[in-house]
């Protein structure tokens, strides 16, 4: 949320490369918080 869910901004601020940080919010079943998270709240 620091980063407004922009992942690029977030791995940078990790020390972590982006492809590594999807890994990690896949395993621990971190969803995204952005736009798209807002669009399927919005839909159910």
């Amino acid at each position: 949320q620091r980063t407004n869910w922009n992942k690029q901004e977030a791995a940078q601020i990790l020390g972590l490369y982006r492809p590594t940080l999807y890994s990690k919010m896949k395993k621990h079943e971190i969803q995204d918080g952005g736009k798209s998270a807002a669009r399927r709240a919005a839909q159910a």
